[in-house]
C-alpha cells in the first residue's frame, strides 16, 4: 500500500537528509487526510441523526397538537355561525344567535343513548350526540314545528338527537360543520333557530369553538338601572362632579368624579329603554345632577 511505501521510504532515507524531510511530510499529509475523512464522516453521520430527531419531535408535536384539538364526549364547546354570532340558549329555553354572554352559548357534547359510546371518546362526523345547554342545563330539542329550544330530556324523543356534517373522520376544534336535526340541518338567527333546512349553506355552518376562547361577537346587554357610566364628549373630555363646591366641568378621565350611576325617578328596575327618565347620582358625591338654566 502507498502508505506502507512511504513508511519503508522514511525508513531508508538518510537522517536528517533532504530526502528524510521530504518523505516525513507526505507521511504526515497522508494521515491528516485519512483523519479528516473520518471527521467528516463523524460530523455528517451526527448531522443525519439530529434531522431525523427533529423531524420525529415534530411529528410527535403534531401528533399531540392534533390529539388536544379533537372534539370528544363530554367536551364543551360553543358554535359560532357565519355573521360571527353565537347559537345560545336563553335561560326561558329559548334560542337564538347573539353575542357570546354569561355562558348561553356553551354545550356539552353528550352521547346519544343509543349510541353506547363512553365519556372522552372521539366525536366523529355523522355519530349521533346531544347537546346541553350550559345556562339551564336543559337539552336542544327540535320541535315538529321545525323550531329548536332547550328542554328537558326525552329518551326517545328523536328531536334531541343531532349529527355534525361537512367533514370525515375525527371533529376538531376550528372545524366549520354543518348540524342536522331530524327534520333538516339548523340554521341561527337573531330571532330564533330552526332545524328543517334542506340545504346546508353558509347560514347553516358553524364554527366549533372552546368556551371563553370565543373570536366572535360578545353580547351588547345594555345599561340596567344602578349601573355606573360615563359621559364623554367628542373632545375625550368626561362628566365630571366637584365633590366640594357640586360644581360639574367637562374633564380628562378621572375614573372618580366623572363615573354617574343610573337610578330611576319610578323605582324602575331592570333595562334602561330609550325615552326612560332617569336619574344621574355622582359615584364621589352621592348628588344628584341637575340643570338650571344659564348654567
Amino acid at each position: 500500500p502507498p502508505f506502507v511505501m512511504l513508511k519503508e521510504d522514511l525508513a531508508q532515507a538518510e537522517y536528517g537528509g533532504p530526502a528524510f524531510y521530504r518523505e516525513k511530510k507526505v507521511v504526515f499529509g497522508a494521515i491528516a487526510v485519512v483523519c479528516l475523512i473520518v471527521v467528516g464522516c463523524v460530523a455528517v453521520t451526527s448531522t443525519v441523526q439530529d434531522h431525523q430527531e427533529r423531524i420525529t419531535m415534530l411529528q410527535e408535536s403534531q401528533k399531540e397538537s392534533q390529539h388536544a384539538d379533537v372534539l370528544r364526549i363530554g367536551d364543551k364547546i360553543a358554535l359560532k355561525n357565519a355573521y360571527n354570532n353565537y347559537l345560545v340558549t336563553i335561560p326561558n329555553g329559548a334560542m337564538r344567535a347573539i353575542g357570546a354572554e354569561h355562558h348561553w352559548e356553551e354545550y356539552e357534547v353528550l352521547s346519544a343513548p343509543d349510541s353506547q359510546v363512553a365519556a372522552g371518546s372521539i366525536v366523529e362526523y355523522g355519530q349521533p350526540i346531544v347537546l346541553q345547554s350550559f345556562i339551564n342545563k336543559m337539552f336542544v330539542t327540535a320541535r315538529s314545528n321545525g323550531l329548536l329550544t332547550a328542554r328537558s330530556y326525552h329518551p326517545n324523543h328523536k328531536g334531541n338527537i343531532f349529527s355534525l356534517s361537512n367533514g370525515k373522520g375525527a371533529v376538531h376544534i376550528g372545524d366549520h360543520i354543518h348540524i342536522k336535526a331530524m327534520m333538516g340541518y339548523v340554521t341561527a338567527i337573531a330571532s330564533h333557530v330552526r332545524g328543517d333546512s334542506v340545504d346546508a349553506n353558509d347560514l347553516q355552518t358553524f364554527k366549533v369553538e372552546r368556551p371563553d376562547s370565543e373570536s366572535g361577537f360578545k353580547a351588547r346587554t345594555g345599561l340596567s338601572y344602578g349601573d355606573l357610566v360615563t359621559l364623554r364628549n367628542r373632545a375625550n373630555e368626561y362628566l365630571s362632579a366637584n365633590s366640594d363646591n357640586g360644581w360639574v366641568y367637562m374633564r380628562p378621565e378621572n375614573k372618580q368624579t366623572d363615573r354617574w350611576a343610573i337610578l330611576s325617578p319610578e323605582n324602575t328596575q331592570g333595562k334602561v329603554r330609550f325615552g326612560d327618565d332617569v336619574y344621574l347620582k355622582s359615584y364621589q358625591s352621592g348628588n344628584f345632577l341637575t340643570c338650571n338654566l344659564g348654567h
